[in-house]
């Protein structure tokens, strides 16, 4: 379970770091980009899903939902591409949803630490900082969108690093969790 949620902290905080530098870098067409490459995923999710409703699946009650499916991501992969002006309005909510989520997962964490581990109060800490940049992006305090893109951007970046930083304090917890009590393994 430990090199499992390290590996998950690490990912998300790679991939936290790298949409951050693109939006500080970009931030006049980052959000376009972004709903294009969305668009274009979800479309190919779609592609997949129809290919097998009509080419493999044969079971009855998977083909209909295989079929409803991949009809509902070509049309959510079409509004994604053809009407990004809209997504872009909406995309800093979207990623302060997933940026809260994520943290509040952090959060439950953190108080499952609290059961075994003295030490658990910073990673809370450190969790809680994460939902309170989430509500940053939701409530879109800025004037213009690129310095909106801008303060997304250096969100994603600072939680990338608590993502880090969260990744090693449980680990470090973990292992020793397991020194104090080596019959729990």
């Amino acid at each position: 379970m430990g090199k499992k949620l390290k590996w998950n902290l690490i990912v998300m905080s790679v991939l936290y770091l790298a949409l951050g530098i693109f939006l500080l870098m970009v931030p006049g067409t980052a959000l376009n980009v972004v709903c294009y490459a969305l668009g274009g995923v979800v479309l190919l999710g779609a592609v997949i899903q129809l290919v097998r409703y009509f080419l493999v699946e044969r079971g009855i009650f998977q083909s209909q939902l295989t079929l409803i499916s991949g009809l509902v991501c070509l049309a959510l992969g079409g509004f994604l591409i053809l009407r990004s002006d809209i997504v872009v309005r909406i995309l800093p909510i979207v990623f302060g949803l997933f940026v809260i989520f994520d943290s509040l997962g952090r959060v439950q964490n953190a108080l499952e630490l609290r059961r075994g581990y003295g030490s658990w109060k910073g990673f809370l800490l450190l969790a809680l900082l994460s939902v309170v940049l989430g509500v940053v992006m939701i409530v879109d305090p800025f004037g213009a969108m690129e310095t909106l893109v801008m303060a997304i951007g250096v969100i994603l970046i600072i939680e990338s690093a608590l993502n880090l930083l969260s990744a090693l304090y449980t680990m470090l917890a973990v292992r020793r969790f397991m020194k104090l009590h080596p019959e729990t393994q």
